[in-house]
């Protein structure tokens, strides 16, 4: 019976030992959103799992050319397959109230990746390069 135990204990080990751990591949996402028809608001941002901690901070967006479209790049490494957020005005107004959050989906490789959208719409693109 000792001899079943210390194999059953060594299998466990083993298998814990050599478990398969994905590797973390950097991610490069520009965010892109319009804003071209709304007006009145002062801050654009985005939400989401990707930053820490999750959904509680807002990261800014710019629009330095002034033609609607705001944009941020986020760089990260990740072994996720996908991370949900919303864009958000003035750090409160969320986007898609009472629906689904956003979605990008990754690869199992580094990426650069485009995701655009019009705010408030649900039809976003997303384009790997």
């Amino acid at each position: 019976m000792k001899n079943f135990i210390t194999i059953g204990l060594i299998s466990i080990l083993l298998a814990t030992v050599s478990s398969c751990v994905q590797a973390e591949h950097v991610k490069k996402v520009t965010f892109r959103v319009d804003l071209n028809n709304y007006d009145s608001f002062t801050e654009v941002g985005i939400r989401g799992q990707f930053t820490s901690p999750p959904w509680q901070v807002t990261v800014p967006m710019s629009d330095p050319d002034n033609d609607g479209f705001f944009e941020v790049i986020i760089e990260q490494e990740t072994a996720q397959s996908s991370a949900e957020f919303k864009f958000v005005i003035d750090n409160d107004q969320f986007e898609l109230e009472c629906q689904p959050n956003r979605s990008i989906r990754y690869t199992y490789q580094p990426e650069i990746i485009l995701y655009s959208a019009v705010f408030d719409n649900p039809n976003g693109t997303q384009e790997s390069h």
